[in-house]
């Protein structure tokens, strides 16, 4: 029995010791890459299925470095937990750390263009958006997506607060916010007050006629069939009454007619009505929503104008000068040139510039008329035939700028040669400029009326030379006086000239209705004022009607200024 004993122990020794040699033939690896299927960080006892090109190692995968898990931030910026660090670099990636825990991998909702793209890490976002070349929002409070349309959504809704409710986007909402409804809608009976349909208006693009509730939201297109809800598709649209039809053949846009908003011709025809949304005038005058019926001399004369379609407007008031140059008309002082334009079925009037120093001219094309504003180069037209006895060409005249030839001339005396006849050509200003006479310019190209040996100063000429009147006041005998005359036709203004009778900056009589001056023209133009009067005075200009009697100097306050008038 000792014996069976003995040699079953040997045997029991034997088989552990051949077991130990056994294990220890069978080495295990750590594949930093395992070969047959790819997966990172496996253990093998054949070190050649691990990926030659990557590490591997007879210690276990938890012992060697390129096995430890990392934060890995990918190619778009995303951060992913728990990943070896050898994939995280085989795959292109960067560890970032051993969590993932810090500001780079904070997740939240983007927001590129308004649309709600998904949640991902602020460094994804960012990327994102520069893919794309747009702005971006990243937000880290939003928990959903039907959250993140709802905070975010470019589309309107109703938008409730403590204050009331308006129609808004998402984005501006910092409230409750109703996406897609209408403030009117009966579901919000309890918490908004506005009634639908109120009133009619143009909409925010001044194309289309909508309805306004009472709260003055905008709601639908009028004839959209009333929901609760916002259409705003051009399906929804396209055929309602309010669906005007800018591009068509017959274009037509939202306007005022016969007391009501509607789709209105978007040509300018006399007789037609339209609204001046503002008019300014500096920071002393200003006009709303004043309707303004279109007339043939708004128009230029004619009849209609279409739309985009533009015309000269000069809005001298004065008296036409007798004389061989009639046909010209008389330059008074504040008088301007104008662009007049058929925008939309308004009229919009555009000054060329102050003080004439540029004038308009029309041009056309295929049967349209179009006008522009040009520099005026007056300058130098009264030096043509400079000198003691010489006589002005027309060529040089004209190549002196925008100059006028006078080839008839003027009335000469200084030989006594044909006293009453034409005998010297002149070379005048085709556009006569304006000065600002009230602070004392102008002056010296008044005085050069009759500037010469052979010439004499007469109505024709003075005009011509600017903001210059003529009287024949006393004659004189060969000396022109000028200083003190004219200063006192500046200051005072009701003074004549005792020589020559040249006065600065003054006008005649006209209406009061019609003065001269950008606000004395618009108050003609569009009806403001009422009374009429009649007075002199260069710069002079009345608001509201009434007179003003003065001179050249008198109303330096209401100099001509720039006007805006702005559509909508």
């Amino acid at each position: 029995m000792k014996k069976i004993v003995a040699i079953f122990m040997v045997l029991i020794f034997l088989v552990s010791f051949l077991n130990i040699k056994i294990v220890d033939a069978e080495q295990s690896y750590c594949c930093g890459k395992f070969a047959p299927n790819g997966q990172y960080c496996l253990p093998t006892t054949d070190r050649n299925e691990c990926d030659p090109n990557q590490e591997s190692s007879p210690l276990a995968c938890a012992q060697v470095a390129y096995c430890r898990e990392v934060c890995c931030m990918d190619n778009d910026g995303q951060c992913h937990s728990n990943v070896p660090k050898i994939q995280c670099q085989d795959q292109g990636g960067t560890a970032v750390g051993d969590s993932c825990s810090i500001s780079r991998c904070e997740e939240g909702w983007c927001i590129i263009r308004d649309q709600c793209v998904g949640k991902m890490s602020s460094t994804k976002c960012q990327r994102e958006a520069d893919n794309v070349n747009a702005s971006y929002d990243f937000d880290t409070s939003i928990e959903s997506l039907q959250q993140c349309i709802q905070e975010y959504s470019p589309n309107e809704g109703c938008c409730v607060t403590s204050s009331g409710c308006s129609r808004t986007t998402g984005r501006d909402c910092n409230e409750e916010f109703h996406p897609g409804m209408l403030c009117s809608n009966n579901d919000l009976a309890g918490v908004c007050t506005c009634q639908k349909e109120w009133e009619k208006k143009c909409g925010r693009d001044g194309e289309d006629v909508y309805f306004l509730d009472s709260c003055e939201n905008y709601e639908n297109v009028v004839g959209v069939v009333y929901d609760g809800f916002i259409h705003d598709d051009e399906s929804d649209k396209m055929g309602k009454q309010g669906d005007c039809n800018i591009g068509g053949n017959n274009p037509s846009i939202c306007g005022f007619k016969s007391g009501d908003y509607s789709c209105v011709d978007m040509n300018c025809i006399s007789g037609k009505d339209f609204t001046v949304d503002k008019i300014e005038y500096t920071d002393e005058w200003e006009i709303t929503n004043k309707v303004v019926t279109i007339n043939n001399k708004m128009l230029g004369g004619k009849t209609k104008r279409v739309n985009g379609e533009s015309w000269c407007y000069f809005s001298n008031v004065g008296a036409v000068p007798s004389g061989a140059n009639s046909q010209h008309p008389q330059y008074s002082a504040g008088s301007e040139y104008y662009i007049y334009s058929c925008i939309n079925g308004k009229v919009i009037a555009e000054r060329c510039s102050e003080l004439r120093d540029k004038y308009c001219i029309d041009d056309s094309k295929d049967g349209v008329n179009y006008a522009k504003c040009v520099d005026n180069k007056w300058q130098d037209c009264t030096t043509c035939g400079e000198g003691f006895t010489n006589v002005c060409g027309r060529d040089e005249c004209e190549g002196l700028g925008d100059c006028f030839w006078n080839s008839a001339g003027v009335h000469g005396w200084g030989l006594l040669i044909n006293p009453a006849g034409h005998d010297t050509p002149e070379c005048w200003p085709q556009y006569p400029p304006a000065f600002k006479h009230w602070e004392g310019a102008g002056q010296e190209v008044c005085e050069t009326c009759g500037d010469g040996m052979f010439n004499r100063c007469d109505d024709d000429e003075c005009w011509r030379l600017g903001d210059c009147s003529f009287d024949e006041g006393m004659s004189t005998t060969g000396g022109i006086i000028w200083g003190a005359a004219i200063g006192a036709t500046i200051i005072g203004g009701a003074h004549l000239l005792p020589a020559i009778g040249v006065k600065v900056g003054a006008v005649g009589e006209v209406p009061g209705a019609v003065w001269s001056g950008t606000k004395g023209f618009l108050k003609w133009l569009f009806g403001v004022g009422g009374a009429e009067g009649t007075g002199t005075g260069g710069a002079t200009t009345v608001v509201g009607g009434g007179a003003s009697a003065g001179g050249g100097a008198s109303g330096a306050g209401n100099l001509p200024r720039s006007v805006i008038i702005r559509g909508g």
